[in-house]
């Protein structure tokens, strides 16, 4: 017996285009004006937070019941899936609002005296995201989820200006996120429903440099080239039988849609621009991941750089997805996170490969292919601007020698601890860079410390090369530069080192 996804039948959203932008604007503006805010929500979050999600409602319910606030209200009917009564409703968003509400879809009546919504609200910074609850299946469409904040910080055009590809947008968080840094944002979506929340989502938060499309993958750009594209496309393997979720399901091992849109990504990347996509990759014998990526490019003037996440246990990780379809447990989920598993051995699937996969178009270059284990980081800390300096250190390597004696480069990161082994024969080291670096703690000799920390204190690696060479008393002279050029190299492909960047002061992206 297979698994079926739908169990709630989808929600109206045929009227919900049918509100004047400025009624947006005013459901936007009435939530903040009544607190409603990324602290507020939080607070509730947090309500037996130990707990699975089917077990939390009831004490988050309860919570905001108590309060009687407005925000409390506003959450309890358009965030938190409660029931609220009418007058409750009227008092915190208005009276003619709530009526607009109802005609559109968006709040319905429940009983004579309440209402309630078959939509959710989420909040991402200060921004609202209306979005179905995935419980739906199907044609259901994202909000905002955890991996919603990684992918912001990993894509986040920190530099204003260029044209941003929000690619499978769901709501629109990404683009709507995005769009205050970009000259143009376009969102496409497969799925039209998906546009419905889109479009609606632009309004209530005023965003107007924003173009809604829909299609399949690069079909609605065609013949645009972009500075910034973002993606977290559907990655879960779908076994036979089980019915089809347009947000979720990317194919029967789960990278058939991953691998079509890097085939159709070169032509769309503009000179210099980048493409970011999270996607959990599956791993099975036909050799490296980043070789199979490369292959899907068939370009070899682009970079691809695999920055991997920590892999979830597969156990944990088919239950995590069937509870997801089956969010009040019982047999139904069980037998999906089996067949899940059941379906992925079959496959071949030995793991689970979670990424930040960026490919890249650079100037003046061939590009290169390479992975960084940032397993033992957060995916907070995969942020735009470590990856920048990854790229530019591949930028700079080859760049000759020249580029790299006038240089000026720096530790990685914005801290570093080294830690020595007292009374020990050993001249060796630990250096521990922070959690932003992405790189492991790494044992180092007496000379290869010494050389980073000169090359840390110094303008350029040439200045650096003459101080140590005065502080070893090597003779000056191209030999004891080029032995000390090398070992630049090896820091800087280590992740050890980092060129030296100007701090942007661009808004923050995702909290």
């Amino acid at each position: 017996m297979t698994a079926t996804m739908r169990i709630l039948p989808l929600p109206d959203a045929s009227r919900l285009p049918s509100m004047p932008r400025k009624r947006w604007l005013a459901l936007g503006r009435r939530l903040r004006e009544i607190g409603v805010t990324p602290d507020a929500l939080a607070e509730i979050d947090e309500v037996a937070g130990a707990l699975p999600d089917a077990a939390r409602p009831a004490l988050r319910h309860w919570r905001l019941r108590r309060s009687g606030a407005s925000a409390a209200t506003a959450m309890r009917l358009l965030v938190f899936s409660d029931a609220v009564p009418r007058q409750d409703a009227a008092r915190a968003l208005g009276r003619d609002l709530v009526e607009e509400l109802e005609r559109i879809g968006l709040v319905e009546a429940c009983s004579d005296s309440q209402l309630s919504s078959p939509f959710n609200i989420n909040l991402v910074n200060d921004l609202y995201v209306l979005c179905d609850d995935l419980a739906h299946g199907g044609d259901a469409v994202m909000g905002a989820a955890h991996t919603t904040s990684a992918l912001a910080q990993a894509a986040y055009p920190y530099e204003r200006g260029g044209r941003v590809l929000d690619l499978g947008c769901g709501a629109g968080t990404i683009g709507l996120l995005f769009a205050p840094q970009a000259d143009c944002c376009v969102c496409t979506d497969v799925n039209p429903r998906a546009l419905v929340f889109a479009r609606a989502n632009a309004a209530m938060n005023d965003i107007a440099n924003v173009d809604m499309r829909q299609g399949d993958l690069f079909e609605p750009v065609r013949s645009e080239a972009f500075d910034v594209i973002a993606s977290q496309p559907p990655f879960v393997a779908r076994p036979s039988g089980v019915d089809p979720a347009t947000f979720l399901h990317g194919g029967e091992r789960g990278d058939e849609l991953a691998l079509r849109l890097l085939a159709a990504l070169p032509d769309r990347l503009a000179l210099g621009g980048r493409a970011c996509l999270l996607i959990d990759w599956p791993l099975v014998e036909d050799g490296p991941l980043e070789r199979r990526l490369r292959a899907a490019l068939a370009s070899e003037r682009l970079d691809v750089l695999v920055v991997e996440l920590p892999r979830p246990d597969l156990d944990d990780y088919c239950a995590r997805y069937a509870s997801a379809q089956h969010p009040t447990y019982g047999p139904a989920f069980g037998k999906a996170a089996v067949e899940l598993r059941e379906h992925l051995e079959r496959l071949g699937v030995s793991a689970l490969q979670p990424a930040v996969t960026v490919i890249a178009r650079p100037v003046g270059r061939n590009g290169f292919t390479a992975r960084l284990d940032a397993s033992a980081s957060r995916a907070a800390d995969v942020t735009s601007e470590r990856i920048d300096a990854v790229l530019e250190t591949h930028d700079l390597l080859a760049r000759g020698e020249h580029a790299l004696r006038d240089a000026q480069l720096r530790v990685a990161g914005t801290a570093a601890t080294v830690e020595r082994t007292l009374g020990s024969a050993s001249s060796s080291a630990r250096l521990r860079l922070s959690p932003s670096a992405l790189v492991p703690e790494v044992e180092l000799s007496a000379d290869a410390l010494l050389l980073v920390s000169l090359i840390d204190e110094h303008a350029s690696v040439a200045m650096a090369a003459r101080a140590f060479a005065e502080q070893r008393g090597l003779p000056p002279g191209a030999a004891t530069e080029t032995l000390f050029l090398s070992g630049v190299r090896q820091a800087l492909a280590q992740g050890l080192l980092e060129p030296v960047r100007p701090r942007l002061t661009a808004a923050r992206a995702v909290e």
